[in-house]
Parts: structure tokens; C-alpha cells; sequence
């Protein structure tokens, strides 16, 4: 069970690179981060599970690339087949041990490049220990932007399970630089929000991945 599950922040801007050299993503960086390959940098989903419709002949509805990245030199592109179990909902997910009485942050990139042409569905949702912290329906194309929310674990503390689920029909969403962090205080939240921000320049990208066949 979780208390006081709140959402922070929403940061619409470009990705964020230290530099055309940097060789890890800035969750790497953060080393209280609980994600495994946070930000894909084995090159593959390494430490993470999928299930529901796991369809991916020749890789062609998820994977990990150069192209998705927001940091470092890979990002996640996702999507489902739209015919295999009748266009059922991809799941990512990741099991996390948390402790009791803990305040913590998750925090994750998602981009969406192209928009639905109305005939296809685009969903995009997240929860943590079974609540919903974000759900896109049919969003607009957006660039790279930042979610975060925050809550307190219970008493006895539990393993939990950071879930992402898709349905994208005709394109992808994109992934990176996935977040899970224990804070002392909720006032540095707000300063983690400035480290954040303050990590490297701001850069337009625009995606032009082509859709599906």
C-alpha cells in the first residue's frame, strides 16, 4: 500500500546531454538510483521483464537504440503487435525492494514522435505497486519530457513493481533514463528538481522514425 502518491513535476523541454562524449545515462549517474539499466546502456532490456503481447518478429515493435535516446547512448522504443493477441498491451516491468516508512521519487523520460493518425490507438501508462501514476490516451507528438512523482511506502515496506504499459499500433514511444529514489525530507525533492534541470544543455530533437509496416 502507498500514502501521499502525488505528482511533482511535469517538464516538457528537449533532451538533456552533458556532451556529444558522454558514454552513460544521467540515471547511471545517480548511485541511490534502485533501476537496473536505467537508461539501457547494456543495449539491450537487461534486468527487465515483459509480458502480456510479446510478439517482436525481427525486433520491429520494441527494442533498444541509438536513435531513442534521451541520455547517453541508448533509449527504448516500444510499441505492440497490433494483430498478435488482438492487439493486446505490451508490459515492461521491473520488481524493486523498498524499505518501510521511506519517502521516494520515480522519475522517467518519455517521448512520443509521431502522432495518431485516428485510426490507430496510442497508450502510454505507468504504475508503481498497482497505482496509476500517468496514462496518455492518443497524445500529441511531444519530445522528450520529464515525469515525476513522489509518495511514502507503508509501515512494514514491500517489494514493488514499476510497471510501463503500451499500446502504440503504428509507431513507438520512446524511453530513457528511468528513476527510483529514496529522499530523506520532501524539501529535497525540490532540490533534486534543480540538480536535474541542471545537468546538462538543452538540446531540440526531433524523431523521425518511419511507422511501422
Amino acid at each position: 500500500m502507498r500514502t501521499a502518491i502525488s505528482f511533482i513535476c511535469l517538464s516538457l523541454f528537449a533532451a538533456v546531454q552533458a556532451n556529444a562524449g558522454n558514454t552513460s545515462s544521467y540515471c547511471d549517474s545517480i548511485s541511490a538510483n534502485l533501476v537496473l539499466n536505467c537508461g539501457f546502456e547494456a543495449g539491450a532490456f537487461t534486468n527487465w521483464t515483459f509480458s502480456g503481447n510479446i510478439s517482436n518478429p525481427g525486433n520491429n515493435y520494441y527494442g533498444v537504440d541509438s536513435f531513442d535516446t534521451n541520455t547517453g547512448n541508448y533509449g527504448a522504443y516500444l510499441s505492440n503487435d497490433p494483430i498478435t493477441d488482438g492487439g493486446a498491451a505490451l508490459v515492461m516491468s521491473q520488481t524493486l525492494s523498498l524499505l518501510p516508512s521511506t519517502n521516494y521519487i520515480v522519475s522517467f523520460y518519455v517521448a512520443q514522435p509521431i502522432v495518431s493518425t485516428g485510426t490507430y490507438t496510442h497508450d502510454f501508462s505507468v504504475s508503481f505497486d498497482g497505482t496509476t501514476l500517468l496514462s496518455l490516451v492518443n497524445p500529441a507528438a511531444f519530445n522528450y519530457t520529464e515525469y515525476t512523482y513522489s509518495f511514502t511506502t507503508a509501515a512494514s515496506g514491500n517489494n514493488d513493481i514499476l510497471s510501463f504499459t503500451i499500446i502504440n499500433q503504428d509507431d513507438y514511444f520512446s524511453l530513457d533514463d528511468i528513476v527510483v529514489l529514496a529522499v530523506p525530507e520532501p524539501s529535497t525533492l525540490a532540490l533534486l528538481g534543480i540538480g536535474l534541470l541542471g545537468l546538462g544543455i538543452a538540446r531540440v530533437r526531433l524523431f523521425s522514425r518511419p511507422r511501422k509496416t
